[in-house]
């Protein structure tokens, strides 16, 4: 197979450091939003600082995670996608949930009707002491679709034109969007099935 042309290899690099400079930007708003939690939340053994690092980073981790199963599974299907182009498209469309987060820790003193629209049940305090599969999808709301289709329009980007050379994109749309509504509800029942078994559960009779 030939080389892609200088130009083409250059637009890539262009491409990929506009994307990783937006995913810098996200991961300050979201070490802001994480520090402010932490520091208006009761007295932990962590300092705020501390915190939102600790939590920035597990949400790197889990992203870059997220980018290397995508990557698999579409090198599974014999489609080409660049982990470079995936991972920082990826964590950029993670500002969905910080902006939720910040909703719960009601900054901004958002009404809690329109909190619990845009960052789900979670926002309810009641919701804690819910049920395994209350828990597990206390998070759907506006913002979380809204990720959803964020994070299919990181897929469906990082597609390299050689892995899906032909027009139209709405084929590779409905690929990525399979894609990522799997990987979401697959997500969402192991947190469930984790939750029922911690609490000496199972799904059996």
């Amino acid at each position: 197979m030939n080389a892609p042309p200088s130009g083409a290899a250059g637009r890539a690099v262009h491409t990929d450091l506009r994307a990783w400079a937006f995913a810098v930007c996200v991961a300050t708003m979201w070490f802001e939003i994480l520090w402010r939690t932490a520091r208006d939340a009761p007295a932990s053994s962590l300092s705020p600082v501390l915190a939102a690092a600790v939590g920035l980073v597990t949400q790197l981790a889990f992203t870059a995670l997220e980018a290397s199963l995508g990557v698999a599974t579409w090198a599974s299907f014999g489609r080409q996608v660049r982990w470079n182009a995936l991972a920082p498209a990826l964590f950029t469309a993670s500002v969905t949930e910080a902006f939720a987060v910040s909703l719960i820790a009601e900054q901004p003193a958002w009404p809690q009707a329109w909190r619990v629209v845009l960052a789900g049940p979670r926002a309810l305090p009641e919701v804690a002491a819910a049920g395994p599969f209350a828990q597990a999808f206390a998070g759907l709301g506006a913002l979380t679709l809204l990720r959803l289709v964020l994070a299919t329009h990181a897929h469906a980007s990082a597609l390299s034109e050689r892995a899906w050379p032909s027009p139209p994109a709405a084929p590779r749309w409905r690929a990525a969007a399979l894609l990522v509504l799997g990987f979401y509800w697959s997500s969402r029942l192991a947190i469930w099935w984790g939750l029922d078994l911690f609490r000496g559960r199972s799904f059996e009779p």
